[in-house]
């Protein structure tokens, strides 16, 4: 197992802004108004100082010890060739809707071909669909040591992603998993990556927890548009104008590429491949392409991961 400091790394100046908020007890967030989603993104990306302008009338606390606890060597397995490209953090519900899952599967898999890299923290659920769609264009954080699995259920995709992909921990060796050590985790995943995506979330959840550091620093939130009764931490999220809202994820993803500088999706003139990218649902492109799904398969074109294809 290797180690290396992320405060003599490219990426200290993220982790500096993250172990300064440990003498913080509270924080004054920016209150969003996003608009386009470029003019939002460049509203983070642009200012020289982030802390400049600040709206007392929007005070929070950052609750959890956790989210403060100092942070710089890290210990990883795979490829750090991955840090080298804008890194994309889906996080969300162990338990979302089906719509969420899709939509999940959908995004991730076009941010990995498009250029980004995806972390996330392993765990069932919203995690889970982001690490197999996007691999091995995919960041794992463990709340554990790396000689260890958790969960359980996602040893196959783990043991992947330490060898194709990049999986990080804090912890050395034989370390399980305690309360705080989820927590502990998500702040590396916010800490280090450039936008967030939440696509459904719980209020008082672990992603709850880590939208607020997410705010504090100044990291772009993104999330889907929900029934009113469903996902009620993102809801409340837009209606402060603190997240945005995807409606369009083509025209998401191009402005993301064009914004970073990246190569963007080619459209695909395959009308089998084009709508799984769009409904991975195996349920929806059976009852549309029928047994002609099975000759994809057999020509590794496209891949079935639990509920949904993946487009390879």
């Amino acid at each position: 197992m290797n180690a290396f400091s992320l405060l003599q790394s490219n990426f200290s100046p993220k982790i500096k802004r993250l172990n300064a908020l440990t003498n913080k007890e509270r924080k004054e967030f920016l209150v969003l108004t996003p608009k386009d989603t470029l003019e939002y993104l460049e509203s983070f990306f642009t200012k020289k100082d982030i802390n400049a302008t600040q709206t007392p009338q929007d005070k929070k606390a950052l609750k959890s010890f956790s989210l403060f606890k100092p942070l710089d060597k890290i210990f990883y397995k795979g490829s750090l060739e991955l840090l080298k490209k804008p890194l994309f953090a889906i996080i969300g519900s162990r338990s979302p809707n089906v719509y969420a899952k899709e939509q999940t599967a959908v995004i991730a898999s076009k941010l990995a071909k498009s250029g980004f890299n995806i972390i996330s923290g392993g765990a069932l659920g919203i995690d889970c669909i982001a690490h197999e769609n996007s691999f091995p264009n995919t960041i794992a954080v463990l709340p554990c040591s790396l000689d260890l699995n958790y969960p359980a259920q996602n040893k196959k995709i783990l043991d992947a992603i330490k060898k194709d992909g990049l999986a990080l921990s804090e912890y050395e060796a034989n370390r399980r998993i305690t309360l705080a050590s989820f927590l502990e985790r998500n702040r590396i995943i916010i800490a280090l990556s450039d936008l967030v995506f939440i696509p459904y979330a719980d209020l008082q959840s672990g992603s709850s927890s880590s939208a607020s550091l997410a705010l504090a620093l100044n990291k772009p939130i993104f999330t889907l548009p929900h029934k009113m009764t469903e996902s009620l931490c993102t809801q409340k999220l837009l209606a402060a104008r603190k997240a945005n809202a995807i409606y369009d994820v083509d025209e998401f993803i191009k402005t993301l590429g064009l914004f970073f500088d990246l190569k963007t999706l080619n459209a695909s003139n395959d009308e089998v491949l084009e709508f799984i990218r769009l409904n991975p649902s195996i349920q929806k492109a059976q009852e549309k392409f029928g047994a002609l799904l099975f000759e994809y398969e057999l020509d590794s074109k496209i891949t079935r991961v639990g509920l949904n294809y993946r487009v390879n």
